[in-house]
């Protein structure tokens, strides 16, 4: 019985050293809702820090998780509440929530406006191009917290 604990707790402990390198080794994006900031992370090492807005109420909230990329799109768009909007430099990594840009014409909101904004659950940044370059696809997601504050 001794020797089953200390095989059990042997692999346990092998387990959790497996998955904490799979947050540290390669490219990673975290997301993080509470704050509305990303960053894009490579062996460690934050390379990218970047403004986002996220998902609002349980209808359009944006999932917390872990996901991977599975499909980029640099000219994606989608139609939303009847008009085409646009979502360039478009990195989908949960259903057909992706993460892209705020848009072509117009610049990413300033900061005393995005506690204002929100999305349909997408995950919009200021970086779009920059971290659709940066990441291939299978690049994992990490999503972390609620979106809080007035939206």
């Amino acid at each position: 019985m001794k020797f089953v604990l200390s095989y059990v707790f042997s692999f346990i402990l092998l387990c959790q050293s497996c998955f904490a390198a799979d947050y540290v080794t390669g490219k990673h994006l975290w997301i993080w809702q509470e704050q509305q900031i990303g960053e894009a992370v490579k062996d460690g090492e934050v390379e990218y820090t970047f403004r986002i807005i996220t998902g609002r109420d349980d209808r359009y909230r944006t999932r917390e998780g872990d996901f991977r990329i599975y499909e980029k799109d640099v000219h994606h768009s989608a139609i939303v509440d009847g008009q085409r909007v646009a979502m360039p430099y478009s990195m989908f990594f949960d259903a057909r929530r992706a993460l892209h840009g705020w848009s072509w014409e117009k610049p990413f909101p300033s900061d005393d406006d995005c506690p204002w904004l929100a999305s349909h659950g997408c995950v919009s940044t200021e970086i779009p191009r920059e971290l659709f370059e940066w990441a291939p696809e299978g690049t994992p997601v990490h999503i972390r917290g609620e979106r809080i504050g007035y939206y």
